[in-house]
This record gives structure tokens, sequence and C-alpha cells, in this order.
């Protein structure tokens, strides 16, 4: 009996280690980057770019402590070391971006010193458990806020954007010149219900402060929750909200403390039920899995699926009712979604001529969904930078997982440990296979790695506990303090630069309510911060390159949209003659062509768009968009109104395209602009 029970664990094992050696067997032969390099800019990511000569005292004593805890020290396990090896490491890659500040360095190398030298304030070890919940979740809570960009005036770029797509979206009405064109979707109806229903009924200034504080409240509750759960005494959870603070995902670049977001939101009521679940409370479980589900379908879905798939295959009988009610109750949103996301077209790009899914995943979003090279895609270094050191987290904390099922009691526990080694080898071998597809992006634009941060919290979690009392609360407090005091650092620095912006753009803003243009452009050099122009004015800001629509359905329009903004700014004048632009926002130093300076203001100067009488060429094609007297009317019509004297000529011609009797081009460039210069106007059409 005794040799088939080693045999199962034997088998068992090797389910667990194959993926890993799946990944690896990736990594080392497939780009971006062999293994010996993930593992180099890793550890050394911060001084990559940097000559041996340049490495400064910082660094090298820094190595030189890692070698001395991970080598000599009899503090600390074999494991153990390993693991503060990690911790240390993370520490470090935070900390050398501050390496101008001699008062970090030394702070920093002394909790360094006291780690290895077994420093501690006290005679003996302290475990703090005794103190109240509330004093836990008021130090996560101090720890939230400070990592949150600040309560200024000045928004985070993100938080202008998701904030306008409901209240324009469902309170305000949405001008056809808007930048924010995306349709609201069941899909964050929920989020956009309650962010623009909170700017309506407050005003904008006041929804803000409402919406940033329910936010830190919410994740901060969400994390507390989570900790609870996962029976961490005080020590450990200020040990792992240190660590988390300083980088929150392994994969991806996923956040759950930062800007307010609809996936914020999503992961936090995540993070509350499955707290619930671990304590076996189905009823609340529900209500915040539902919550999920309705302020992010991906992230509500998802978890939930993780949960049923453990209870379902456990045959957990009490669990089938909370089953079947939240997937009743989910339906108002994920039946629209389904039909969305299965029958919604996933239009042409014609600037790139691919589908739009492709050109989001591997043109706008690549830094989150697409860790595999495509053709006609160039990785530059950033982005190898990025998924070489996420790949090469998958692999330790795959390894790490499989450390912690062997010392975990807890069913539960243990499925979340498996499924990571399962789940992230399987997503990052499903990406490489979808790069390979001669259409690629459907697999990508689905950001199978979104889910890592609360993996990453809980491993965290669990890994710190693993640790018990080997480390001194005097040195988790130590930490604790420099990380406060870095956090309050940034903070104070993000307060000082956004109020700075607000005030600026401000001025812009006054002088726009003043002349009170129909529409304006903002040049994509400056646009970042510029999302409460059209909020605070109500003047149209026509696209924003920032607020990428998330809808497949009119993500052409918006690229369209995208690109003539960016043709404009090249020089092409005459683009937005027909639209009657009159202003636009420029940098006051940039010598633009398309306009004269009116209201000199630094990067958010105003320019007035000198007057021209004409229009620009309607889409005459192989969208194949109009017949024959459709395109003649259209031109004879803009001749009349437009005083001008131009012939129109039609031809005929053989084509492969299945258009015939549509007009599939002309004699003039796409979206030419037609003045008294142009004489003649051919059209072309399929025979």
């Amino acid at each position: 009996m005794r040799e088939m029970s080693e045999l199962k664990a034997d088998r068992f094992n090797l389910v667990i280690v194959v993926p890993v050696l799946l990944l690896l067997f990736f990594l080392i032969n497939y780009k971006p980057k062999s293994l010996i390099n993930i593992i180099k800019e890793t550890i050394f990511a911060s001084y990559q770019n940097k000559q041996i000569l340049e490495y400064d005292l910082f660094l090298i004593s820094t190595v030189l402590i890692y070698c001395l805890i991970f080598l000599f020290s009899k503090k600390y396990s074999s494991v153990n070391k390993f693991i503060l090896f990690i911790i240390v490491h993370y520490l470090f890659d935070f900390y050398s971006g501050l390496g101008l500040s001699n008062y970090f360095q030394i702070i920093y190398l002394f909790f360094l010193v006291s780690i290895f030298f077994n420093f501690s304030l006290f005679n003996k070890k302290i475990n703090i458990i005794t103190i109240s919940s509330k004093f836990n979740f008021l130090l996560i809570l101090f720890v939230v806020f400070f990592k949150t960009p600040p309560f200024t005036s000045g928004w985070a770029p993100s938080e202008w954007f998701k904030v306008a797509r409901g209240y324009f979206g469902l309170f305000a009405g949405r001008n056809e010149n808007s930048a924010f064109i995306t349709p609201n979707s069941p899909r964050t109806f929920f989020y956009d219900l309650f962010t623009g229903g909170l700017v309506e009924v407050f005003g904008l200034e006041t929804g803000y402060i409402l919406i940033k504080a329910i936010s830190i409240l919410l994740v901060s509750y969400g994390i507390y929750r989570i900790f609870k759960a996962l029976e961490l005494n005080l020590s450990q959870q200020i040990l792992v909200i240190s660590i988390f603070v300083l980088n929150q995902d392994l994969i991806g670049g996923n956040e759950v403390i930062g800007i307010f977001e609809e996936d914020r939101f999503a992961v936090s009521f995540s993070l509350i039920a499955l707290s619930n679940w671990l304590e076996q409370d189905f009823k609340k479980y529900s209500i915040y899995t539902l919550l999920s589900i309705f302020t992010h379908i991906q992230i509500g879905l998802f978890w939930f699926a993780f949960v049923s798939f453990y209870e379902l295959f456990n045959k957990n009988r009490e669990y089938i009712k909370t089953f079947r009610l939240i997937i009743l109750y989910s339906l108002p949103v994920v039946l629209p979604t389904g039909f969305e996301f299965l029958f919604g077209q996933d239009e042409i790009v014609y600037a790139f001529n691919k589908p739009s899914s492709w050109v989001y995943a591997f043109i706008f979003q690549a830094f989150h969904v697409a860790p595999f090279e495509v053709d006609g895609i160039v990785f530059n270094d950033f982005l190898l930078r990025n998924w070489s050191t996420g790949f090469t987290n998958v692999l330790v904390f795959s390894f790490v997982c499989q450390y912690l099922s062997t010392k975990l009691n807890n069913s539960k526990l243990k499925f979340f440990m498996y499924f990571f080694i399962i789940y992230f080898p399987l997503a990052i071998f499903l990406h490489f296979v979808d790069s390979q597809l001669s259409d690629p992006g459907n697999l990508a634009s689905l950001f199978l790695f979104r889910f890592d941060t609360v993996f990453y919290l809980i491993i965290l979690c669990l890994l710190v506990r693993t640790l018990k009392n080997e480390l001194d609360i005097s040195q988790i407090i130590i930490f604790f303090a420099i990380v406060l005091v870095g956090l309050v650092n940034v903070n104070t620095s993000q307060a000082i630069k956004y109020n700075g912006l607000d005030n600026q753009i401000r001025k812009s803003e006054d002088v726009l309510r003043q002349i009170s243009p129909e529409f304006i452009l903002i040049e994509p050099n400056v646009e970042l911060y510029t999302g409460s122009i059209e909020l605070r004015t109500g003047i149209p800001t026509y696209v924003s390159q920032k607020y990428i629509t998330n809808s497949l359905s009119n993500f052409p329009e918006w690229y369209e949209k995208l690109e003539l903004r960016g043709r404009f700014f090249q020089g092409e004048c005459s683009l937005f003659y027909e639209m009657n632009l009159e202003y636009f926002i420029g940098r006051e130093n940039n010598l633009t062509k398309c306009g004269e300076l009116f209201y000199p203001n630094g990067d958010y100067s105003i320019f007035k768009v000198p007057e021209n009488i004409g229009f620009n060429l309607p889409t005459f094609n192989s969208s194949c968009e109009f017949n024959e007297k459709e395109a003649e009317k259209i031109l004879i019509q803009k001749r009349e109104n437009n005083n001008l004297s131009y012939e129109i000529t039609i031809i005929y011609e053989d084509s492969t395209l299945d258009c015939s009797g549509k007009v599939i081009g002309t004699n003039l460039p796409q979206g030419a602009f037609i003045n008294k210069d142009v004489d003649e106007i051919v059209l072309v059409v399929d025979k």
C-alpha cells in the first residue's frame, strides 16, 4: 500500500512538473529571448544599458549582500534564503529607481545589513496578533491611499477617459465629434452608471473625489478581507502589503492599487468574493461575484469559473444552488456580451489591412497581451524586457507554487497553487500558438494574463506565511516605514505634477469657453493630460489615443479619426476644412503649418485655423461604399455648395472586387482636399 501511495504521489508530481518543463522548453527555443538572457535581464534589469565601469557603489554593495545572505547566512533555511533573495531582488528593482537619493540608498542598505546580521530592536521575536482588525485595515488603507494618484484637481489620464465614457454616454449625450465614441456596453454598464451618475449628481470635482474615495476603500477592503481569510497576522500583513505595493503583477502589467478603473473595482469584488468562499460563506460570495461580473465581466466570470470548477468537481451540493443563482442573475450582462463576442463583426482597419482585433492586440495593447512576435510587428527593447521578465516570473512562481503545495493542508489553497502551475504556462503556450496562426490576435485580445494580480497576491501571502517568525518584527516595521516614506514622496511628487499641469490646462479651457468652437483637435504629443477639456468645457475633442475604444465594432472608426488627426498635425491641413475646424491645441514652440498662434500657453497653446473653401473627397475606394449615381450626386452637390467648377468624369474598369456598379477609386488621393485648384474628378467604377 505504501508503494502505491508513493507511486500516486510521483504521478501527481509529474503532472505538476510537466507544464513547467514545457514552459522552460518554449523559453529556451523561441523568441523573444533565451532563458539565460531572461534571467540576466530580470536580475539586473535596471542596469542593462550601462557599461561595467558605470556600476556604482550602491549596486556593488547590494549584490555583495545578496551573496552573503544567500550563501553564508545560517539564520535562515535554504528555502527561506531563496524566498528572501526574491523579496530583496524586487526591493532592489524598485529602489534603484530612487538611486539619486542618498537618503534612500542609506536606508535600503541598512535594511539589508539588518537582515544579514540578525539585527533586532527587541530581544525576542514578536508575533503581533492581538491588535484589532480595525488597525489592520487602517494600515492597508494608508498604503493604498499613498500608492493611488493623489486627490488633486488633476486626475490621472485614464481616470478622465473612463468617467467621460459613462457621463457622456448615459447622461450628457455624446457629440459625433466627441473623443468618447465607445458605445455603452452591458459589459461596463454598472461602472459607467456608477461613475457617470456620481458626476451628474454631485458635479465633476466632487464626483471625482467620491469615486476615488470609494475606489481606495474598496481596494483596501478587498486586500484586508483576503488577508483575514488566509489568517495572516499583523506582521505578515505588513510585510505582504509592503512587497505587493511595489510590484503588483507577474506578467502583462496589471494592477489593482492605483488609478480607478472598472477592472480595479472588479478585482476588489473578486478578492472579497474569494475570501468569503474560503470562509464557506456562499451567500456573500454570490453577491460579490455578481458585482464583479457586472463591473467587469471577464474578471468576474473567470473567478466564478475558478470556484465553480473546484466545487462542482468535489460535488458540493450546497454550492449548486449558489451556482444556479449566479448564472441566472448574470444573464443580463452575459447574454449580450456573449452574442457580441460570437457574432460581432471584426471590422478591417484599412491602414493595416488587418482585423480590428489584430490592430488592438499587436499595435495598441502589445504591452499587456502580445508576448510573441507576429508578421508585421517589430518587438522593441521595452516589449522584450517586459515579456522576458514576465516569463521568468511565471517560471519562478510555478516552482514556488509547487513548493507551497507541499506545505499546505487546505485543499482550496492547494487548488490555487495547482491552477497557477497549469494555467499560466498554458496561457503562454496558447499565445505562442495564436502568434503562429495566419490570422493572429483573436486569442491575444482576450487578455489571458489579466488575472495574475490576484494569484500573485495570494501566493505572496502564503509565501510569507511559510516564513513564520524567521523575520524579526523590527525588520518588518523598518521595511514598512521605508516603503511608506517612499510612497508619500511619490504621492507628493505626483500631486505637484498633476496640479501644475491642470492649472496650465485650465487656462486654455477658460479661453475655449469664451470662443466656443464646435470641436477642437489636440496634438498627439500633448494629449495625455487633456482629458479634462471635453468634460469641463463640453467642447468635443474629436479623438484621443489614450482613450482606445473597447468595442471592435467601431474600432476602425476610432482609428480612422486617429489617423486623420495625425496627418493634420503632420501638415495635411486641408483634411478638416470641410468640417469647419476653427481651433486646435498644440505646443507653442511647434512650428505648425495648419494654424496661427491664438493663445500662447506652453504645450497647451491654442491655434486658429485659417479659413478655406472646399471639401475633402469622400471614401471613393475599394471599400465600395457608393454606387455610381450616389457618388456623382454627392460631387454635384458639393460643387454647388462650395461654388466650384470641376468636371466629373466616369470610367469603367474590371476588378477582382465584388463591387459591380460601385465606385472603387478616383484620380486623386483618398481624402484629398477639393478646392478651386482641382479641374477634374475621375470616378473609377467597377464593371
